[in-house]
């Protein structure tokens, strides 16, 4: 199964730093519904799929996989992308519908210049 290393410790100074090694021992203790809930949720299905594996009396065996840094594929240049994205959203010229019908009818009637598409063929 793979949980999350915030289901180990909110802080890793509060186990003596980045220099020790972790344990299956070693649990997030410090986390609460109130305090970091997201690490108290871990903490929480990492327990009861071990209570699980213990009802389950051999039948199956549970390992843990729990990585400090989780990273979706993309999801940073995709976070870019879309901010730059409404950043363009934001300095759009913004044309009203009826501004856009009436050039449209005069540059029809004059035919002088038309930035539509026609199926007719024009004479």
């Amino acid at each position: 199964m793979t949980s999350s290393f915030a289901s180990v410790c909110s802080d890793i100074s509060e186990h003596g730093g980045d220099t020790r090694a972790f344990t299956e021992a070693d649990w997030n203790e410090t986390a609460s519904e109130t305090y970091l809930p997201y690490h108290a949720s871990k903490v929480r299905a990492e327990r009861r799929a071990y209570e699980i594996e213990k009802e389950a009396r051999g039948a199956w065996t549970l390992a843990t996989i729990c990585p400090p840094v989780r990273r979706r594929s993309g999801s940073r240049e995709r976070e870019r992308e879309q901010k730059r994205e409404r950043e363009r959203e934001k300095k759009k010229p913004v044309v009203s519908f009826t501004l856009v019908l009436l050039l449209s009818s005069f540059f029809k009637k004059t035919k002088k210049l038309s930035f539509f598409r026609s199926s007719r063929a024009r004479p």
